[in-house]
């Protein structure tokens, strides 16, 4: 009986050690899967985060090549646009030039006469001239200038002196002679003949003075 029961005793015991032996393998299955479990949901996080972190680069990068593509692809601005701006500018800003005003032609009425060599019209002076190589008589006249038919005038000296620039009937005459009836608003027109002075006769007619004594007007 002592036997048995000591059998029994040990029996119990080691059932009691198994049990013990099973609890503590099934707590360190349990404890095992936890940390395998823990690792698990770290190393999804951590893949997430990669993941997160790399779509987080590669966005960026993405978009900035983006950018850059639609940047490269744009078209610059040509010169020639640049340039028609400019000239656009200077066609605004330019000004037109002021018209300038003509003077009025001056005119003043004249008594005009006409005169030849002959006796007749210069008197004395007409004896004893030079004369050129075909004998036709040489006419000097006061300012030492020689007389030319339609160029030479006389004229008073003191109003008009010599070397003056008078317009008749739009020809252009010179003083170069005076005389001792020529005076104040008269002018006589030389002519080589008597004929051609007497058929000119005496008009009054408006003279544009040009130059006074050689000087521009």
């Amino acid at each position: 009986m002592g036997y048995y029961d000591d059998e029994k005793v040990s029996r119990t015991v080691l059932a009691y050690v198994a049990i013990g032996l099973i609890v503590a393998a099934f707590c360190l299955i349990l404890t095992n899967f936890g940390t395998y479990k823990r690792w698990g949901e770290t190393a999804e996080t951590e893949s997430a985060t990669e993941i997160i972190t790399t779509e987080a680069i590669i966005t960026p990068l993405s978009e900035n090549r983006q950018a850059v593509t639609e940047i490269a692809l744009e078209e610059p601005e040509t010169d020639s646009e640049a340039i028609t701006v400019h000239t656009l500018s200077i066609e605004t800003e330019t000004e037109a030039e002021p018209e300038t005003e003509t003077e009025a032609e001056e005119y003043i009425e004249f008594v005009v006469t006409a005169y030849c060599p002959c006796e007749k019209c210069c008197g004395k002076w007409a004896n004893n001239r030079p004369t050129d190589d075909s004998g036709d008589p040489i006419v000097y006249t006061a300012s030492g200038e020689r007389a030319v038919q339609g160029v030479t005038i006389a004229a008073d000296t003191s109003i008009l002196p010599f070397g003056t620039k008078v317009s008749i009937n739009e020809n252009v005459y010179t003083v170069h002679d005076r005389g001792g009836a020529i005076k104040g608003n008269r002018i006589d027109i030389y002519f080589e003949t008597h004929e051609e002075a007497g058929s000119f006769g005496r008009q009054i007619l408006p003279v544009e003075i040009i130059e006074i004594g050689g000087q521009t007007k």
